[in-house]
């Protein structure tokens, strides 16, 4: 006689199986959280194949998203209209500075018991819109500590030259970063967007130069991450008063408790 026995869904307990994306990752150094389907967990493989993952501070906040299930994210936007800016975010703030204006913000404050208070992403963007020139959307509010270090400039090393003429990919190139690897015939930079020789170039010449992101969308970590190297930290570990920081001081015990080698004898 053929039986057949029911289940309840309350008795069922979700588990993952085993399948062709548990596989994948492996290869990824990643495994499945409790829960997470299939379609989630090959988005995260995906990102984590995609993704810097090196021994570098992007690759560091990479890997920690990754650990974690987090995703970067597109927190703010901010532009100077009519005027190419430059745009930096580090351990002591926000800075912009274009031909007009230069702005400082900070993203902390520090309270009686000498503990950093992170402010949010919102009051750092209002803070931004009260300048005369800069301008700033928001996009995703939160603590600032998630505005990783981060800057709207970046940097072409290897750029063939030939001929008399070169054509920029990008819009806004700072004329004066521009590098050659030889002596190279004079040039005028012409429309904002190309280099015009007066003679061709030599063979194998080779140009680095810089360029900035205008408007630019400021990205942020779920998983931030401070690190005790960073050159700028020093500037902001220790109190007006000469006390430190209440974080910092704790850091520090944290490295000591897991390196004896840092206590004195």
């Amino acid at each position: 006689m053929n039986r057949s026995t029911i289940v309840s869904g309350d008795a069922i307990t979700q588990v993952n199986s085993t399948t062709y994306t548990d596989v994948a990752g492996l290869y990824a150094g990643l495994d499945r959280f409790p829960g997470e389907t299939s379609d989630q967990f090959m988005r995260r493989v995906q990102q984590a194949s995609a993704l810097n993952q090196g021994a570098n501070y992007e690759g560091l906040l990479n890997q920690l998203n990754l650990l974690f299930g987090l995703s970067p994210a597109e927190i703010f936007q901010v532009s100077s209209p009519g005027t190419v800016f430059s745009f930096s975010v580090s351990v002591k703030g926000v800075v912009l500075s274009s031909g007009q204006e230069s702005l400082s913000v900070p993203t902390w404050t520090v309270d009686s018991d000498n503990f950093w208070k992170w402010r949010l992403i919102s009051e750092v963007v209002g803070d931004i819109n009260k300048s005369r020139t800069f301008k700033a959307t928001l996009l995703e509010d939160g603590p600032a500590i998630q505005m990783v270090k981060q800057a709207n400039t970046a940097q072409v090393r290897t750029a063939d030259v030939v001929g008399t003429t070169f054509v920029f990919n990008e819009e806004f190139v700072d004329q004066n970063s521009i590098l050659f690897n030889v002596a190279v015939p004079n040039w005028i930079f012409s429309d904002n967007r190309s280099l015009l020789f007066d003679h061709p170039v030599p063979d194998n010449t080779v140009m680095t130069y810089r360029y900035f992101s205008c408007p630019y969308t400021v990205v942020g970590y779920p998983a931030a991450a401070l690190s005790l190297t960073d050159p700028g930290l020093k500037d902001i570990a220790v109190t007006s008063k000469g006390q430190m920081i209440y974080q910092i001081r704790e850091y520090l015990y944290a490295v000591a408790l897991q390196d004896r080698s840092y206590w004195g004898n």
